[in-house]
This record gives structure tokens, sequence and C-alpha cells, in this order.
């Protein structure tokens, strides 16, 4: 079964902030072919990034191994190694963009993260193809309503 990434376009928009800064903060009455150079060649190598991080991964669930695959990046990893999964929100780079992912404990000492679009359907699988897997679910917060106190005056 394969599986999409999950992105995140706050991230996106935080990637591309510094070349859109060139765009506004230049002055163009003083136009150089240095400055030129410079902002396109930062251009693109934001379009390599965005495209590697953004829309290059995929996940696949085989019946014995996870998938991982990139443009510049491949892993395999055998289920059977898998012995814990948790959902973590997290804003460090991955093989993810998105900060709700999923961390993959394997090989006893190995993690990776990883972020497909549908967490839960992709924790189901992996829980049906391997029974033995602990699955941590994100501790959420309980927020109390506090009641105004009545002013008497």
């Amino acid at each position: 079964m394969r599986f999409t990434p999950k992105y995140n376009l706050l991230l996106f928009l935080f990637v591309c902030a510094p070349a859109f800064l060139l765009f506004i903060t230049y002055k163009f009455d003083h136009i150089t072919a240095k400055y030129y150079i410079l902002q396109y060649t930062v251009l693109v190598l934001l379009q390599i990034y965005m495209w590697i991080t953004f829309f290059a991964f995929r996940y696949e669930l085989t019946k014995s191994e996870l998938i991982i695959k990139g443009l510049f990046y491949h892993k395999v990893i055998p289920l059977n190694s898998i012995f814990k999964v948790e959902m973590v929100r997290d804003f460090s780079i991955a093989p993810a963009s998105s900060p709700n992912k999923i961390t993959i404990y394997y090989d006893k000492t190995k993690t990776i993260q990883i972020a497909p679009q549908f967490r839960t359907i992709f924790i189901t699988e992996l829980t049906n193809r391997q029974p033995h897997v602990i699955v941590k679910a994100p501790i959420r917060k309980k927020t109390s309503k506090k009641r105004m106190p009545i002013l008497e005056a």
C-alpha cells in the first residue's frame, strides 16, 4: 500500500520567504548583474530544496518492508525490526514536511520520522501486518474551562 506525505503550507512559505524578501528589499533603479546572479541562484536552490522536501517522498508498505523513497533518498526497513510507533508533533526536518509525524523505532536503537497524509490508516496497516508493534498515541492536554467569578456590586 502506498502513502503520500502530508504537506505543510506554512513550512513551505517559511522556506520561500528569503527569496521573496530578496525581491521586495531590492531597489530597482540600481540593477546589477551580480545581484541577478545571486537572486536567481537562491531561487533555483530553494526550488530544488522544495521539490526534494515537499513533493518527492513516498512511503510504501509491503508485506515485509517499509520503503521510504525520495529523490535522492531510499530506505528499506524490514517490518519485523519495527518495535514501536509513536505519533508526535515535531518541527524538525526529516523525510517529512509536516509537523504531525510518526516516529518509527526499529533495530533497537534507530529511529526515523515520516508524515503520511493519513497517519491512522498507516498505523492500522502496519499493526495489521505486524501485531507486536507498540503504538503510542500523542498525549493531549486537557483544557480546563475556568468559570468567571460572579462579581457582586
